[in-house]
């Protein structure tokens, strides 16, 4: 991977985000964790926490504010043909140091298909997911139903494969679709790009850092409400020591 296939990948994340930077209205964080288990060949265990954060709105102002905190498990089956079934629970407290804070409870179906050209690899997500998200001052939970695709990208940047001391790029869009009740917008639109550089360490796994542009529908005249994202994401992977035999 040449450096001008990096810097082409960079631009073409900023145009995306460049052409809704009319709409863009806050600028926030993402700490995330994302831990995979492999129990044997085919069943693994993953877990993901992570908190978006709200830094900034479209006025520059600072609010530094928690939106929510999440947390995510899951257990993967490896099918044949390079791909990988999931079922998992997502819990989330929205706003979670407001007096008024809500609770979200999510199913999540997943199938996940892997495609290798050469270095690069190509991975497709398909998910579905009911949601169960809680009402302001109430015990009441709206049932929501999301469906969703995923096109993913991996691309080493030093040789065919990623190796311990490398760096890597990974892209990510995505396209949510939420039923609705409205006449005018049946449908809520949600959209999702995401550019990291990523860098294997030796022993303690992943580090990776990016842009991510989440792009909504916040009304039914379709006006387009844009949330800037730096994601910091650690994929912990921890190599025992070996224990030298004496005699």
């Amino acid at each position: 991977m040449t450096l001008k296939n990096i810097v082409f990948y960079i631009i073409l994340l900023g145009g995306v985000i460049s052409v809704f930077a009319q709409d863009i209205s806050q600028l926030g964080f993402i700490p995330r964790i994302n831990y995979l288990k492999p129990l044997n060949d085919h069943f693994s265990l993953n877990f993901t926490a992570f908190s978006e954060m709200d830094v900034a709105d479209d006025r520059f102002d600072f609010p530094a504010k928690v939106i929510n905190v999440t947390f995510v498990g899951g257990v993967s089956y490896k099918l044949k043909l390079n791909s990988v079934i999931t079922a998992g629970y997502l819990f989330r407290i929205i706003d979670p140091f407001e007096t008024e804070h809500r609770n979200e409870h999510r199913f999540i179906s997943q199938f996940v298909q892997f495609q290798h050209f050469g270095s690069l690899r190509l991975r497709h997500h398909l998910r579905f997911e009911e949601r169960f998200i809680e009402r302001v001052n109430s015990n009441r939970f709206d049932p929501i139903t999301r469906l969703s695709y995923s096109l993913g990208l991996d691309i080493p940047l030093q040789g065919k494969h990623l190796d311990a001391g490398e760096f890597y790029l990974n892209s990510v869009s995505s396209y949510f679709v939420q039923p609705t009740r409205r006449r005018r917008n049946s449908f809520n639109n949600l959209s999702e790009f995401y550019l990291g550089l990523g860098y294997k360490t030796k022993n303690i796994g992943r580090f990776e850092i990016g842009p991510e542009a989440k792009i909504s529908t916040r009304n039914p005249n379709k006006d387009l409400l844009t949330f800037i994202f730096i994601d910091l994401t650690w994929y912990p992977s921890f190599k025992r020591a070996k224990i030298k035999k004496t005699q």
